[in-house]
């Protein structure tokens, strides 16, 4: 599963605290899993000591299923402390309508997510 670099969740923190002061969020299994259906979701962010983590297999079928990227970072705690709650939050999705001043953010932060997953394939 392609991990989260130091650097990578630095720009993935300030681009979910930035979604949150633009009232952006879209957290938790239940809103993850439906932008993922109606396709509303550019990619996912997903907390690696979720556990157990067999609840997340659905969204990283779904995700591999419409080659939506996702990233894993450390922390469920971490993750809701950057969506400006108090509770711990297993994953989080990122719009494709973004408001318009965050675009080219999460457009970097997506093709950060990109070459992570172009390291992360199994050569031939």
């Amino acid at each position: 599963k392609p991990l989260a670099t130091p650097d990578m969740q630095k720009s993935i923190r300030r681009l979910v605290q930035d979604l949150a002061d633009a009232k952006q969020v879209c957290m938790g299994l239940r809103q993850v899993t439906h932008a993922l259906k109606v396709a509303a979701a550019d990619f996912i962010i997903l907390a690696a000591d979720t556990d157990p983590a067999s609840i997340l297999l659905p969204i990283t079928e779904l995700c591999i299923e419409r080659e939506l990227p996702f990233v894993w970072v450390p922390s469920r705690k971490a993750l809701g402390a950057w969506c400006g709650v108090k509770a711990a939050s297993s994953c989080f999705a990122v719009s494709k309508e973004v408001a318009s001043h965050l675009k080219g953010q999460a457009s970097e932060v997506r093709g950060q997510i990109g070459v992570l997953w172009r390291y992360s394939e199994p050569e031939d």
